[in-house]
């Protein structure tokens, strides 16, 4: 990953703890797509129709940038002002070379996007005097450029900078987004004509949608749940939130949760490196990829308090129409992203079908070797196969947030051999510490004609069912576990189109997994029959 390019500008941390993509449908190109169709309308916060403030920060913030609808939803697409976009530099063939094209290279590329962070709500998370003081330095200029005056049981829950960054930049957001005392900033204006007021995230799900979801999700959504019920209360007894309702305060919980950024920036005050919260209108548009072609920044010095978004490759532009990536943060599957910020994505090489104990069991008896092998193969086939049907190339271009079909078609593939040997290894290492410890391990299952048709067998019955409305069910509560933690009923909300879209693809990806695992053991099968 590539710095920005000036020195005084550290790089900001990869990982994007709380965002998400902001999902409306939209086919403006350089013009702001509030609401595109009736059902979008029906849901709006507001009137659809942009103030000419608004038009004009789109215009200021997305430099090299257009909104518009890809395979991800509402994002950021890459759109060079003309005459801006720079050659790309020949291969470099040898150290010599290097050394010369280094010294001849061309400035790095511009910023995609550039946001005043004061248009924002930038949190200082540094515990101390140190993290108070910058703090104040922050709410007293926002407060100063939006022409307003926070609440002071608002601002004391701001300068406790040691407190959790959640519910601080929630009860901030929705008094900067709800209060009549802010209207036409920039911040409501954004959150007036662009955020949705269905549900962003699973965070308040009604239960007819929250049914849709893989059994393994709910404990997560639960927790998720629980924690946000905790800093509700917590608001309301400091009198942070006064005036607003549960439904306002859930929704800025989604909104916060699936939107805002992690990022560390360097105190102007002392030169120390410091955590920062913040949410950031337009960069919250910018959609997730494990192979992003972005990075993102922040600067606090006072004479430029800008949040920006540069190429993840320094001399290497994005190529035009392709989308803007950042990552969200490495390891995420498909669960963990739709339950936060709203999304799927297909291929992710982080998803995993969960196997019960006794098909784990059936997993450790089959050798490893010869599941890579089968692997191996299928994923060759596949591959070839997708590549030769789509007509595009087998390996994405290195600017592009996206894969190929062939690359997913790899990426399925291993998604369910690792699904197959990792519950093999939990199971092992689950019994060898029973046996370490001295305790007799379990009897150990017969399978019916061995232990491959028993996962085929399985892996079917997981396809079916998630092909189905609302399977698999959920496996029975343990009789001591607690209560699923649900939103009242005043806050919860729909889907909106692309989460209601989101979770469809996440249970065809189920699917699809449970069907490579049928390949992936039958091609198992099939080689050691052929031994």
């Amino acid at each position: 990953m590539q710095a920005y390019r000036r020195a005084s500008l550290p790089r900001a941390s990869i990982h994007r703890r709380n965002v998400a993509c902001c999902y409306q449908n939209a086919n403006a190109r350089r013009a702001l797509p509030i609401v595109a169709s009736a059902a979008a309308a029906s849901s709006a916060s507001t009137a659809a129709t942009p103030t000419a403030a608004l038009e004009g920060a789109l215009k200021q913030c997305l430099l090299q940038t257009r909104i518009d609808s890809g395979e991800r939803g509402r994002g950021l697409f890459y759109e060079p002002a003309p005459g801006a976009e720079p050659a790309v530099a020949d291969p470099i063939k040898d150290e010599e070379a290097m050394m010369s094209q280094q010294r001849a290279m061309p400035p790095a590329l511009p910023p995609l996007l550039r946001v005043p962070l004061m248009w924002g709500l930038p949190l200082v998370c540094a515990p101390g005097q140190e993290g108070v003081e910058l703090q104040e330095e922050l709410l007293d200029e926002w407060q100063e450029l939006n022409k307003v005056q926070l609440p002071q049981a608002l601002v004391r829950l701001l300068l406790a900078t040691e407190r959790p960054p959640a519910a601080r930049l929630s009860a901030w957001f929705l008094w900067a987004t709800r209060s009549p005392a802010a209207a036409g900033s920039p911040l409501a204006e954004f959150a007036a004509h662009v955020l949705p007021r269905d549900s962003a995230s699973c965070l308040r799900l009604i239960p007819t949608e929250e049914a849709r979801l893989p059994p393994d999700a709910m404990p997560t959504l639960s927790n998720m749940r629980k924690q946000v019920s905790a800093a509700v209360e917590e608001l309301q007894a400091a009198g942070a939130v006064d005036g607003f309702s549960l439904d306002d305060l859930w929704w800025a919980f989604d909104m916060v949760i699936s939107r805002s950024f992690s990022v560390s920036v360097t105190d102007p005050n002392t030169g120390n490196p410091t955590p920062l919260a913040a949410y950031v209108p337009w960069a919250c548009l910018i959609n997730h990829s494990p192979n992003p072609n972005a990075v993102f920044a922040a600067d606090l010095s006072p004479d430029r308090r800008e949040f920006v978004v540069v190429p993840r490759l320094r001399y290497t532009p994005i190529e035009s129409g392709f989308e803007v990536c950042i990552s969200y943060g490495g390891g995420l599957d498909g669960r963990s992203t739709l339950l936060k910020y709203g999304f799927v994505s297909t291929g992710n090489v982080n998803d995993r079908l969960d196997l019960p104990p006794g098909m784990a069991e059936a997993a450790a008896r089959l050798k490893q070797q010869a599941m890579i092998s089968a692997a191996e193969a299928i994923s060759e086939r596949r591959a070839t196969a997708a590549a030769e049907a789509s007509g595009g190339a087998v390996t994405s271009p290195s600017s592009s947030a996206n894969l190929t079909a062939a690359e997913k078609e790899r990426n399925l593939v291993y998604c369910a051999l690792a699904s197959v040997l990792e519950a093999a290894g939990d199971w092992q290492a689950a019994r060898d510490a029973e046996e370490a410890a001295g305790q007799a391990p379990p009897a150990t299952k017969g399978f019916s004609g061995g232990p491959a048709p028993a996962l085929i067998k399985w892996a079917k019955a997981q396809a079916e069912a998630y092909a189905a409305p609302t399977g698999p069910a959920p496996p029975p509560p343990a009789p001591d576990a607690p209560l699923p933690c649900r939103p009242p009923a005043e806050a919860e909300a729909p889907a909106g189109e692309d989460l209601s879209a989101a979770i469809n693809v996440l249970r065809s990806e189920r699917r699809r997994i449970a069907l490579a695992i049928v390949d992936l053991v039958e091609e198992y099968r099939k080689q050691n029959t052929a031994a």
